[in-house]
């Protein structure tokens, strides 16, 4: 349950960054750190869903 919590506010979190990067993404209140940060917070969001994934399957083979 905590899992699906935590992927449902990642989910949120990434939709906000994505919102804020496109538009401010033409200015200058964005640079490219920023940019940088928002890819590699949807680096982090993959790795946590592709491990939610391998818990679940784990639960379910366990």
């Amino acid at each position: 349950m905590s899992i699906l919590i935590l992927g449902t506010f990642l989910d949120t979190l990434a939709a906000f960054a994505v919102h804020i990067l496109f538009t401010l993404g033409n200015t200058t209140q964005i640079t490219q750190r920023g940019r940088d940060d928002v890819l590699r917070f949807f680096k982090v969001k993959q790795v946590a869903a592709r491990y939610a994934d391998l818990t679940v399957k784990q639960s379910l083979l366990g």
